[in-house]
């Protein structure tokens, strides 16, 4: 059955950002992370989920495609992990010295990777990718950087947001074309010698050629460079071996975040062995590395990737999805197209971004889905195809309204 669309109230959510804006810098952090949302009229607060479903303050309940920026692979208060979160909690949330359970974790993780022998914990994907780059900078007594993706907002990877950043240290940092090896030679030729790593997302919303992984690897490692693979945001969403597993390439050091904690605050940076040895004298250090609660959470959460089929679960919702949308998108000559792998799939826009797209994007809010009209769309355990082809009938529904006016 269709959702019908409705006008819902976010009074109680323009309040809050009202008092936000005296205390909060920007306003908070959905200033800079949610501005083309707000543009679609979605809500700024929220104030519970559970899961695949999330309500604002306002208490309009919305089908959640964002997951909190993927990091929430089970769903919204897993029980699994809430549980093993609340026992470790009564043991103690943070000490000086670390926990069983961290060499455990550490364990398993060298066990499902394939390029981990040896792990580091950090509390975030920017400090994770952050230590991957100063490793392959000791390592190769080298400073430049290039790169694909997304790796954070330190000061090294924010070439297009440079305000406060060090020139020096922007120009250390090189772009490389997605699936075109030519170009990365080209850029090998010209500052090989200074290059320490590539440091590069497996995809966005563009699947890699084949053999093209392995061809970066290899020009890479010719170079004297090491090769890297970010990913934050495919790490055991992709198979508990993540994108590297999945694409048949073993980086030098890789970084894995979000669905590995189901939504707890931890990253983890593992690689050769061999490189770790060659970099001891690294300094990586924070508080809250290998928090207490975090690990729990991930042990938590690979028990249930271990114990039941969820990656091929959301393979195959997402696969659905990707389908009917892209059959709705030609049927009504629309020029989007969802794209990238199944399990997280990103709208791409060729002919840039159209304006009656937005329409669309904020059609679906009126129906009660929180989507994003230029960033992954993630996929759940917590979905299930009966949200899946809803989906795709309000999404028709939205297009065709759109059409109508």
């Amino acid at each position: 059955m269709q959702n019908p669309p409705e006008k819902r109230s976010l009074e109680s959510s323009r309040r809050i950002h009202d008092r936000a804006r005296r205390v909060l810098w920007k306003g908070g952090p959905e200033a800079t992370q949610h501005a083309l949302l707000q543009s679609c009229g979605f809500p700024r607060y929220l104030e519970r989920a559970d899961g695949c479903r999330i309500w604002d303050v306002d208490g309009n309940c919305y089908l959640d495609y964002l997951m909190s920026w993927g990091s929430v692979f089970l769903g919204h208060n897993a029980a699994a992990v809430s549980h093993e979160v609340a026992q470790q909690l009564q043991r103690g949330a943070l000490f000086n010295l670390g926990v069983e359970q961290e060499v455990s974790l550490a364990e398993r993780l060298c066990a499902h990777i394939p390029g981990a022998e040896l792990v580091r914990f950090v509390a975030s994907g920017s400090e994770a990718t952050n230590a991957a780059v100063r490793i392959a900078r000791a390592v190769t007594g080298r400073e430049k950087i290039v790169q694909y993706g997304f790796h954070g907002w330190l000061d090294w990877c924010q070439s297009t947001h440079p305000a406060g950043i060090a020139k020096d240290t922007l120009q250390s940092t090189l772009s490389l074309d997605y699936n075109n090896l030519e170009y990365l030679r080209e850029l090998f030729s010209i500052h090989g010698n200074e290059i320490a790593c590539v440091i590069m997302e497996p995809f966005k919303d563009e699947e890699p050629e084949e053999g093209y992984l392995q061809a970066v690897q290899a020009i890479a490692h010719e170079h004297g460079a090491l090769f890297i693979l970010d990913e934050i945001k495919t790490g055991v969403r992709l198979g508990l071996g993540g994108a590297q597993a999945h694409f048949g390439v073993t980086p030098d050091l890789c970084v894995f975040s979000k669905a590995l904690a189901n939504g707890y605050p931890l990253a983890v940076l593992a690689g050769r062995a061999e490189i770790f040895e060659q970099a001891s004298d690294v300094w990586v250090s924070g508080t809250y590395h290998g928090w207490p609660p975090a690990i729990a959470a991930a042990h938590a959460t690979l028990s249930v990737l271990e114990r039941e089929p969820v990656a091929a679960h959301v393979w195959t919702l997402g696969e659905r999805l990707m389908t009917g949308f892209n059959r709705i998108m030609r049927h009504y000559g629309l020029p989007a197209r969802l794209a990238g792998l199944p399990p997280m799939p990103q709208v791409r826009y060729p002919e840039g971004e159209p304006a009656e797209l937005e329409q669309l994007f904020s059609n679906m809010l009126t129906r009660g889905y929180f989507i994003h009209p230029i960033r992954p769309w993630f996929i759940s355990a917590a979905h299930d195809m009966e949200d899946i082809e809803q989906t795709l009938v309000d999404i028709e529904a939205a297009v065709q309204e759109m059409a109508a006016s």
